[in-house]
């Protein structure tokens, strides 16, 4: 049965990964169920959370009506066997309770000092653009050819003691080692 639910996690990220990106809502409800699905393949460290029955916590820092849409997607959504709750990250204090951090490119200019804070804990940071693992997070969204496309830096998330599967980085179109 968990064979079965990962490989179809793997199916949907596949079918996501090939929608076309049109308008500006569209966009962001597929980045948004990419960062869903990324949960199902990362691993965090134990000291991450309190206890087994503790929530994943899904923090965004963008424009208001793109965190909503985020929050729709992920509503009443679990992951890990843990229910997903939903941050909108507006000071980078509170980047100590997030588990996945999706920051937009607008956001990311205006605040650099906050992935100083970020490098912190063993929080997943997710941004825009390919470049984006390079300077600052680990899983990078991109429009490749009209589609949604990502990268990841494997070395980043490692030094936080964050594994990410070997499915997940199969589908990456880059992942710096």
């Amino acid at each position: 049965m968990f064979k079965r639910r990962r490989m179809l996690g793997v199916l949907v990220v596949l079918l996501l990964a090939g929608q076309p990106a049109h308008s500006e809502d569209m966009v962001i409800g597929v980045k948004a169920a990419f960062l869903y699905n990324f949960t199902k393949f990362i691993q965090w460290p134990a000291v991450s959370f309190d206890a087994d029955s503790d929530s994943l916590n899904l923090c965004v820092t963008a424009d208001l009506q793109d965190a909503n849409v985020v929050r729709q997607v992920v509503r009443g959504k679990s992951t890990q066997n843990r229910a997903i709750d939903f941050y909108y990250v507006t000071d980078r204090r509170a980047l100590a309770q997030c588990h996945l951090w999706y920051v937009s490119k607008e956001a990311a200019q205006r605040n650099p000092d906050w992935f100083d804070e970020a490098r912190q804990y063993p929080l997943v940071v997710v941004g825009e653009g390919d470049r984006f693992i390079d300077e600052n997070g680990m899983i990078g969204l991109m429009i490749v050819d009209g589609r949604i496309r990502f990268a990841v830096n494997e070395r980043r998330a490692s030094t936080s003691s964050i594994h990410i599967s070997s499915k997940l980085l199969s589908l990456a179109q880059r992942v710096v080692r």
